[in-house]
């Protein structure tokens, strides 16, 4: 896995600052364009997306191997008569895996320090954010391969349930995007959960729910590996298991706090415009007149509503289907009105858009709406060649990983001791 990651993040790395110094050398003098120019979007995020592929498709085998080489061999059945319960060896087990996570960071830190070196910006605060929703991905997908293997007889079908998670996860990311039925299923894709950490957003609903549905995996896991159970006794342990975690899955929905650490906040409101809304303690009702699969009502529910959603608190949006529309992009009857219902006061406005609803939402809290605000981003445009890095990525740390690999092996060899240490780990 390591002799993947290596050369898969710097190739990520090496197109990522290309792409940037292109975009980068056409937007000078252009102050506006400038302030567009962000490192998290532009080196961060794509060249941790390698990271997020490797977890996806290669650490899951891992998880798997590390406990049904064991199941398979019958080690696990001694390991669990042992003064050990099933749910600590499955935590154990679990910890190592996250460990082991932590070296795969190796890449991806050696690429931030070779833009460092290039002359490029880093903040530390949405770095640290970035990397703390791939560690949550990883606990989950660590999770799901433990259980895989808790509920399956051999160690490629677990490969292929695990996989089933992950892939699915993936496609429901997509369907958020698109219209239909699977849009609405969305919210359970543990990649849109990531988003939110790549986009420098912490939300803590998203934080409790990683934590939640991992250790519900977990518990799941300890529960079909211990043996000499029935089957009907586990799967009503299962059932206790899966209540609890939607009564905490439910309790961390409610958990409102989120904190915006990308340096740009541009999948955030200003910080006065979200002072002057957090102060509507009243329940708001926003009834907006499209077809919630309309692709303005997508995109005002992308670049509206979710920012709203994370300072308003008791935040009602219905969608109400308008009752005819002409041909040709023209529009009658209530197409794309708003209306706003805010303590026994009603507004409405027949125009989508963020800077609209802004202006009649902090009237009604009682703030002025400034339209010119400028953005206190100042952008950082870097024209740079990563090519030296690609050593160090194809060649010098894969030859690191080997390096350690054998080593490891040598040490192992040498505390079986020799000879007999060899056929008794053939054994």
């Amino acid at each position: 896995m390591m002799l993947v990651l290596c050369p898969l993040v710097g190739y990520s790395f090496v197109e990522a600052v290309d792409l940037y110094g292109e975009a980068s050398k056409s937007v000078i003098g252009e102050e506006l364009a400038v302030s567009r120019m962000a490192p998290l979007d532009g080196i961060l995020v794509p060249t941790f997306s390698s990271l997020y592929l490797v977890v996806t498709f290669l650490f899951p085998f891992v998880a798997i191997r590390i406990l049904g080489s064991e199941k398979q061999f019958g080690s696990l059945k001694l390991l669990l008569q042992s003064s050990a319960s099933s749910l600590t060896v499955v935590t154990v087990k679990a910890a190592v895996l996250l460990l082991f996570w932590f070296f795969t960071l190796i890449p991806g830190l050696c690429a931030i320090f070779f833009w460092h070196q290039l002359g490029g910006h880093i903040y530390l605060p949405e770095t640290v954010c970035l990397i703390a929703g791939h560690f949550l991905y990883a606990l989950l997908v660590a999770a799901i391969g433990l259980f895989s293997v808790a509920i399956t007889e051999s160690a490629q079908t677990a490969a292929i349930v695990t996989l089933s998670f992950t892939i699915s996860s993936l496609i429901l990311e997509f369907a958020a995007s698109n219209p239909g039925a699977a849009r609405y299923l969305s919210f359970l894709s543990m990649t849109a959960w990531l988003r939110q950490f790549e986009s420098g957003i912490f939300a803590l609903p998203v934080f409790l729910g990683f934590l939640v549905t991992a250790a519900a995996f977990l518990c799941l896991a300890a529960v079909w590996i211990t043996p000499g159970n029935f089957t009907s006794f586990k799967l009503k342990q299962s059932i206790a298991v899966g209540l609890v975690a939607g009564a905490l899955a439910g309790l961390s929905s409610n958990a409102f706090w989120y904190g915006d650490y990308s340096e740009h906040r541009r999948n955030s409101f200003s910080p006065a415009a979200e002072r002057a809304l957090k102060k509507l303690t009243h329940p708001l009702k926003m009834t907006v007149h499209l077809d919630p699969q309309d692709s303005l009502a997508i995109d005002f529910e992308q670049k509206v509503l979710s920012r709203l959603r994370r300072v308003v608190r008791d935040l009602t949006v219905v969608y109400v289907v308008p009752p005819e529309t002409e041909e040709f992009g023209g529009t009658k009857g209530q197409y794309g009105l708003l209306e706003f219902d805010y303590a026994s006061g009603k507004t409405q406005i027949g125009a989508i858009g963020e800077r609209a609803v802004l202006q009649v939402l902090l009237s009604i809290a009682g703030a002025v709406y400034d339209p010119e605000a400028p953005s206190s981003y100042p952008g950082y445009p870097l024209d740079a060649d990563a090519s030296s890095s690609q050593l160090w990525f194809y060649f010098v740390l894969p030859l690191i990983v080997l390096a350690a690999w054998w080593m490891t092996n040598q040490g192992i060899k040498l505390s079986y001791g020799g000879k007999h240490g060899e056929m008794l780990q053939k054994s």
